[in-house]
C-alpha cells in the first residue's frame, strides 16, 4: 500500500496528485491522506482537485497511522524523528528523490516538485488536469479566455506577493528586477509580446507595470484561482514566480515552442535543483 499526504494549495495538490497517479500507474494500491483538510487547524485552504473532476481514494486513518505513526501525538513525533519507521518517507528538501521508487509500502510526506517524478505519465496528467464541465465561467472570464486564445504573442506573468512577503523562505527572490529582466528576455525573442499579469496584489502590479503591452487579469478571487491557472495555460509563453501554482500554469501549456522563464533560485533555505525543467530558462 502507498499513501500520499496531501497538503497546501492547488499547485501543491497537483504535484502530490502527480506522485499519487504515478504510483497507481506502477500498480500500487494507492490512497490519499486528506486529514490535513479535515482538520482546519492544519490547513485553511480547500482541497480543489475536484475542479478537474478528480476523485481521490481516501486512506483509512488506521492505515495512515500504521504506515506513518500518529503525528498528532508528541510521543510518536519523537519516535519518528529519532528511531524512524521504514514505511515513512518525509521529503527533506524539494530535490528529486529517486530512492522512493524502492519502497513497496509507504507513507509519502512531501511536495514532490519535479516533473522527474511523472515525466512518463505526462499524457495521463494532461488529460486529467482539465477543468470539469461543472466549472462556471462568467462573461469576463469567457472574454479573457477568447482574448488569450486569439493572441499569438500572449505571455503569462505570475507575480505572487501576499503570504510570500511574510515568509523568508519564498520572499526576496522574484523581485521587481527579476520580472523586468524576464520581460526583457521575452521581448528580445517575441516581437510585440503582450504580457498578461496575474497576481494576488493587483494594486502593486498596476503601479509597477504600466503600458499598452500589459493586460491585468483581475477578475478572479483566490478561491477561484483555478480559473487563473487555466487562463495562464492558454498563453503562448510564461514568466513564473517561485510558485507551484504558476509552475503548473506554464507546464500545462503543451506547446514545444513555448518559452518559460523561471527564477534561478526557488527557495532561500533549501536545495531545489530539480524544480525547473531543463528546457525552461533560469533568470
Amino acid at each position: 500500500m502507498h499513501i500520499v499526504k496531501f497538503q497546501g494549495g492547488l499547485g501543491n495538490q497537483m504535484f502530490q496528485y502527480a506522485l499519487y497517479r504515478k504510483f497507481q500507474s506502477m500498480g500500487y494500491d494507492t490512497y490519499a491522506d486528506l486529514y490535513h483538510y479535515r482538520q482546519k487547524k492544519y490547513e485553511t485552504r480547500p482541497l480543489q482537485l475536484s475542479v478537474f473532476g478528480i476523485d481521490l481514494r481516501e486512506a483509512d486513518r488506521a492505515d495512515v497511522i500504521q504506515l506513518s505513526g500518529n503525528e498528532d501525538r508528541w510521543f510518536d513525533i519523537v519516535w519518528l524523528k529519532h528511531i524512524g519507521k521504514k514505511t515513512y518517507y518525509r521529503e527533506k528538501d524539494i530535490s528529486y528523490k529517486e530512492e522512493i521508487w524502492k519502497m513497496t509500502n509507504g507513507y509519502f510526506h512531501g511536495f514532490w516538485q519535479s516533473e522527474k517524478y511523472f515525466y512518463d505519465i505526462e499524457d495521463i496528467l494532461r488529460n486529467e488536469f482539465v477543468l470539469s464541465d461543472t466549472v462556471q465561467f462568467d462573461l469576463v472570464n469567457r472574454q479573457m479566455q477568447l482574448k488569450i486564445k486569439e493572441d499569438q504573442k500572449a505571455v503569462s506573468v505570475h507575480i505572487r506577493r501576499g503570504d510570500y512577503l511574510e515568509n523568508p523562505m519564498y520572499g526576496g527572490i522574484c523581485t521587481e528586477e527579476y520580472y523586468k529582466k524576464a520581460i526583457d528576455y521575452i521581448k528580445q525573442r517575441v516581437e510585440n509580446a503582450k504580457f498578461y499579469l496575474f497576481s494576488n496584489d493587483m494594486p502593486y502590479v498596476q503601479d509597477r507595470f504600466r503600458g499598452e503591452e500589459f493586460v491585468y487579469v483581475e477578475n478572479n478571487s483566490e478561491d477561484k484561482g483555478y480559473i487563473d491557472l487555466y487562463l495562464m495555460s492558454l498563453c503562448k509563453h510564461h514568466i513564473i514566480a517561485n510558485s507551484s501554482f504558476s509552475w503548473w500554469g506554464a507546464w500545462l501549456n503543451a506547446a514545444k515552442s513555448k518559452i518559460v522563464v523561471a527564477p534561478s533560485i526557488w527557495l532561500t533555505n533549501a536545495p531545489a535543483r530539480d524544480v525547473v525543467p531543463d528546457t525552461w530558462i533560469r533568470c
